[in-house]
């Protein structure tokens, strides 16, 4: 008897939530489902197929997880297919990303006797680490003729604390992710399917489908603020992040140069580095951990670094910064009360790198 009264009311229990599972999607409360899925090679990624109006563009996800349509392994004929490596700011979550802009771009190319595809790897808060990971681990099996890797500012800060790879002795090492119990697999899905789940988890304050949910604390080296990186003079720890992230760069570039593609690294400046720019970084629990402006911050200062690596190792850039501060107001390119692109930051990102390919046709020979 005891036995059957507890299986009446847990599926009582299970009839209730349903239920009021039933009514929250009827119901649709905004921002209640997570955008990510707990990956273990690269720690996340997109869930696939999500299909959801964001902003004034549709934020569609393709089976691999990334902004855009699915592609076959196998490139078809008289098809250039570029690799496009970033993160939220390539995403565009809100718009139409400048590398989706830069396929329609370069297909509406006259008698260019070829087709393009753009394929958008690019994840909210990945840096160089995970790029090059996802590159050598899948993104190489594309057969990508070009490979485009953006870099912004916070990726050498991202690269250095987070210490999923570090260096020693002059040399990469790989951490890799920590892995997950089931219980917390079955939370990171709940967390992008269910608004039951959601409801409890902001209660709870707890971070499953968020990037900052992983603990990497093992790892954290720490010692590298965001706001190192514009000080006039760079501090010991965060010359050391730099030299990481070059470290980085040469993997790709050597990645690249193994398997027939063409490297183009995209340097995309960080708000505060363009006149009168100012932003302010902020921790899930709302504290700053990084407000600054143009009055204490030297013009161009990570991207004009970033820069003269890519010279030094014999890698083709196109520097944002450059071609942003030969235009005026170029506070224009962004949200006003957020660090990313606005819709025509992404329309100009997407011309100047097609107009770029277009001039350099080595990169389509």
């Amino acid at each position: 008897m005891r036995k059957f009264v507890i299986l009446y009311i847990a599926l009582c229990l299970v009839i209730i939530i349903g239920f009021a599972e039933l009514i929250c999607r009827f119901i649709q409360p905004p921002g209640s489902f997570t955008t990510l899925s707990y990956d273990p090679d690269v720690g996340w990624r997109y869930r696939a197929n999500i299909n959801l109006k964001i902003g004034d563009s549709r934020f569609i996800t393709n089976s691999c997880g990334f902004r855009g349509r699915n592609y076959s392994k196998n490139k078809p004929d008289d098809t250039e297919r570029i690799v496009f490596l970033g993160d939220s700011y390539a995403a565009g979550i809100g718009f139409e990303p400048y590398p989706a802009l830069l396929e329609k771009n370069l297909n509406s190319l006259i008698n260019s006797g070829w087709k393009y595809e753009v394929i958008n790897a690019s994840v909210s808060a990945w840096a160089t680490d995970q790029q090059y990971i996802y590159l050598r681990e899948e993104g190489i099996s594309y057969h990508p003729d070009i490979v485009i890797l953006n870099t912004v500012p916070n990726d050498i800060k991202e690269n250095y604390t987070r210490g999923m790879v570090g260096l020693e002795g002059g040399k990469l090492i790989e951490r890799g992710i920590p892995s997950i119990s089931l219980p917390k697999n079955l939370f990171w899905y709940l967390s992008g399917h269910s608004y039951i789940f959601q409801m409890f988890q902001n209660i709870c304050g707890t971070r499953y489908g968020y990037f900052d949910g992983l603990n990497l604390h093992p790892w954290w080296k720490g010692g590298l603020t965001y706001t190192d990186l514009f000080k006039p003079k760079l501090t010991e720890n965060g010359r050391e992040a730099f030299q990481l992230y070059e470290i980085l760069l040469k993997k790709i570039r050597d990645l690249c140069s193994e398997n027939g593609a063409q490297l183009l690294l995209l340097i995309t400046p960080a708000k505060v580095e363009l006149s009168n720019g100012s932003e302010e970084i902020k921790n899930p629990d709302g504290t700053i951990v990084f407000s600054g402006g143009w009055d204490n911050i030297p013009p161009g200062q990570v991207s004009n670094i970033i820069a003269s690596l890519a010279e030094e190792l014999g890698i083709k850039y196109i520097n944002m910064y450059n071609l942003m501060t030969a235009t005026p107001s170029q506070q224009k390119y962004f949200l006003s009360q957020d660090f990313h692109f606005n819709r025509k930051g992404h329309e100009f990102i997407a011309r100047q790198i097609s107009a770029y390919l277009n001039k350099n046709r080595d990169y389509q020979e």
